[in-house]
């Protein structure tokens, strides 16, 4: 069967080839977006869930976060949400 796969996409047009391959990039790159998202999402989930239920150390930790973005935007200035700095 791959072997056939092989044959067919060797005897296929330099087009047709780059649709194929650009269909399968596509699919990997979906796919690792749905899994990126639901990975953060139950991050976001659970620490909600956390708060919910009055977790201290997540409060506070919750709370800090919170103050020092604050205190970035007050500056004036962008807050880096990957590097959780402010610029």
């Amino acid at each position: 069967m791959i072997k056939l796969g092989l044959e067919a996409f060797g005897a296929a047009g330099l087009l047709t080839k780059a649709m194929i391959v650009g269909g399968m990039l596509l699919s990997l790159v979906t796919v690792y977006g749905v899994w990126h998202h639901r990975i953060y999402q139950s991050g976001v989930d659970d620490t909600i869930a956390k708060i919910a239920r009055g977790d201290a150390k997540t409060i506070a930790k919750a709370s800090a976060g919170r103050s020092a973005f604050k205190v970035c935007r007050d500056a004036g200035r962008q807050w880096d949400q990957g590097s959780n700095k402010c610029l």
